[in-house]
């Protein structure tokens, strides 16, 4: 673990923590417009440094406390996904397993749907079973919208079979994400689908349906 990568989060986060002050103060400002964190940040090539030599170390030392800090880095950076790059192309697939089964039981969500995504882009060992687990189990709706998507990019017949789980949960979004796959990996299948969501007080299921013609 590089202790000065543990220095440059904390720098950061003191920094995010002003920063988000002074935004809750500017809201109502006209013309005020929030930019993203490596935009604004001035320490971040810096930050972006201490994290490539950090992932660089993780390769080879599995490290917990590496894994957790790269998470965290990712959990920033979940907007431009440039640390999730740098994840994807550095680390050997025993890194990105490893780094994966700490990542879906992580505090930030954030870091988690993106643990989906790099599952996604390598050949990691019972990937389709980890994505099913945060499709099941994850707290965070959004990571299991994700999540979703990215099983259904891996395997379109599997992803189908959790879309008609999901397709009358709570979540909306879920719903319509649920329905979408079906439409475009299934469409034999669209009437169940459909019938499932009849009545739906959704107004974006709704739309959905009527853009679809029923």
């Amino acid at each position: 673990m590089d202790s000065l990568f543990k220095e440059e989060l904390n720098k950061f986060w003191k920094w995010e923590n002003s920063r988000s002050i002074k935004i809750n103060q500017n809201l109502l400002s006209e013309g005020f417009k929030k930019v993203e964190w490596e935009d604004d940040y001035p320490y971040c090539g810096v930050l972006l440094n201490a994290i490539e030599r950090e992932i660089e170390e993780y390769s080879f030392t599995l490290a917990r406390d590496s894994a957790l800090m790269i998470l965290e880095a990712m959990a920033i950076d979940s907007e431009s996904e440039l640390v999730l790059e740098k994840v994807c192309k550095n680390l050997n697939d025993e890194a990105k397993f490893h780094l994966a089964t700490i990542g879906v039981k992580f505090s930030m969500w954030q870091a988690r749907w993106q643990i989906a995504e790099l599952l996604l882009m390598s050949d990691v060992e019972s990937k389709k079973e980890i994505l099913i687990g945060m499709i099941l189990n994850d707290s965070n709706k959004y990571v299991q919208r994700r999540t979703l998507l990215s099983l259904a990019e891996m395997d379109p017949k599997l992803a189908i079979q959790y879309a008609f789980e999901k397709i009358k949960d709570k979540d909306e979004y879920l719903r319509l994400v649920s329905l979408r796959i079906i439409v475009k990996y299934d469409s034999e299948r669209l009437g169940d689908a459909i019938f499932l969501l009849k009545g739906d007080t959704s107004n974006l299921i709704k739309k959905e349906l009527i853009r679809m013609g029923n």
